[in-house]
């Protein structure tokens, strides 16, 4: 072996004295030994020899081989550890020498200490790591129950709702009734749109909450979607004697990608509490936009919000003292801040006490699609149907006798003649017997839902349409169903008009 080369750290040397031997390699750029000195056998490098890649041994795996460093007290063979120094600014050269530690008590029991304390953490960080996944696994369980019940709360809530708003609508539909009656139902029928909005609300801010949350975005017309939320608002404002005004601007957008259910749902939160909360005057909405931004502003002349509280009124739950007296749960704004978030939008408010309001929403868009655009801009046909004397029969697929009563005297009403099967199973045994024009089906159903029921229909080989009724508003839900074999979704509470006209439509197109 040669000598120990002199030019080694200063480091190396203020230790020897505690080294029972010494060995030093000379290492190239790859870390490839190009000289050795010292007595190898004494740490079982035997087996080293010039040109061996050093950096591939065990206890120097992933050590950074361009500039000095240090391990102590490394086990090095089976019963021999060293102090290990690597020195690159030599002269240009690079070195590595180990120093035995082997026989220092001190650092043997130092050695010990640190053994047994990294043993202690790693144990914990074991036990941390088995809570951790725990709670991830009881956090993701408990997100799919929340979505579940979210769910099935929505069918549970609004399948009633449709029966409430359904019979009242009947009632109110027959001639020479009292005033006094008139106006009861008016109070059922407010009272129930009043339910609808809390629970809506309620069931928003849980599916907010959720990881499965998601916009969907798709052609949408600005004007249309004004005109269905100002049809909803308009009577609202009518019965509180309240001038309300909706204008779209002339340099507005007409067509555009949005998440039309989240907008509509912005625009009637935002309209509903303005109409809520002004006693006298207006309200008005105005709809505009940039290049980039469809631009909605809602403006009252209601109590006004104080600036102390142009913030907070955003929060969950939060509601100015002026406004304390009025029903709700001051879940409007809140869900409205947020869904504007989800979009990546902005909105902020103007308004002093005793001033009225003025909300302004920026939301970005992008085009809508060339072919949405021309089917929009071209001239609607008029349809006539060949079969005009022709009774068109349904089979209603309802396990709520409520409902199920309540939709067939609204159809047969309307002229078509309405079988009803109490449950999937019973539906599809009854369209193997009889020839059916349409179908409309409940999802939720005991025995044989309505998705279940879709998909053994277009299976038999039905072709005629089938509605589905649902509580979910979910366009992806939706759009699945569509793709399952429904050819219409209608979601509860069922609005009659809307029913009478989409069956219609579908049904003259079968002509």
């Amino acid at each position: 072996m040669h000598a120990l080369p002199t030019p080694l750290a200063n480091e190396i040397f203020s230790n020897l004295f505690h080294s029972h031997s010494l060995y030093c390699c000379e290492l190239d750029k790859n870390t490839r030994v190009i000289n050795m000195w010292g007595d190898n056998t004494f740490y079982d490098f035997d087996k080293w020899s010039l040109g061996q890649d050093l950096s591939k041994v065990d206890f120097l795996l992933g050590m950074v081989f361009d500039e000095p460093w240090v391990m102590r007290d490394v086990q090095v063979a089976k019963d021999n550890h060293a102090d290990i120094y690597f020195s690159p600014n030599v002269v240009g050269k690079r070195y590595l020498a180990f120093i035995s530690t082997q026989y220092t008590i001190e650092r043997r029991r130092e050695n010990q200490l640190r053994g047994n304390h990294l043993t202690l953490l790693h144990e914990r960080n074991k036990k941390l790591i088995f809570q951790l996944e725990e709670s991830k696994n009881t956090l993701i369980t408990n997100n799919a129950g929340l979505t579940n019940f979210i769910a099935s709360m929505s069918h549970e809530f609004r399948t009633p709702l449709t029966s409430i708003t359904g019979y009242a609508q009947l009632i109110g539909d027959q001639a020479g009734l009292p005033n006094e009656t008139i106006k009861h139902l008016s109070y059922i029928e407010s009272a129930s749109q009043h339910l609808l909005s809390l629970v809506e609300n309620v069931l928003d801010q849980a599916q907010l909450d959720t990881e499965n949350f998601q916009l969907q975005r798709s052609n949408v017309s600005i004007a249309e979607l004004v005109t269905e939320v100002t049809a909803v608002v308009a009577s609202l404002a009518s019965a509180k004697a309240l001038a309300f005004s909706a204008v779209m601007s002339e340099n507005c957008v007409q067509f555009a990608m949005l998440d039309s259910l989240r907008v509509r749902q912005i625009l009637i939160n935002l309209l509903g509490n303005a109409i809520k909360f002004t006693e006298d005057g207006e309200v008005k909405l105005l709809i505009d936009s940039s290049d980039t931004e469809i631009i909605i502003t809602v403006s009252d002349t209601g109590p006004g919000i104080d600036p102390s509280m142009h913030q907070s009124i955003f929060d969950a739950y939060q509601r100015s003292n002026m406004q304390s007296s009025k029903p709700g749960v001051g879940l409007g704004l809140n869900i409205t801040k947020r869904l504007v978030d989800k979009m990546e939008g902005t909105i902020s408010l103007l308004s002093s006490k005793g001033n009225g309001s003025q909300f302004t929403i920026r939301l970005p868009f992008i085009e809508a699609d060339d072919d949405f655009v021309e089917e929009q801009t071209q001239p609607i046909p008029i349809l006539k149907s060949t079969k005009a004397k022709y009774v068109y029969s349904l089979l209603l697929v309802e396990d709520n006798t409520d409902i199920s009563n309540l939709l067939k005297i609204f159809l047969t009403r309307a002229g078509y003649k309405v079988d009803i099967a109490e449950n999937g199973q019973v539906g599809l045994d009854k369209t193997r017997i009889h020839s059916y024009d349409a179908v409309i089906s409940d999802l939720q159903m005991p025995i044989l839902g309505g998705r279940e029921l879709v998909q053994l229909l277009r299976k038999d080989g039905f072709t005629k349409p089938i509605f589905a009724l649902t509580a979910s508003e979910k366009k992806s839900e939706q759009e699945k169903m569509l793709g399952e074999g429904f050819t219409t979704i209608l979601t509860k509470p069922i609005q009659m008009q809307e029913l009478l006209s989409k069956l219609a439509s579908a049904l003259h197109s079968e002509v």
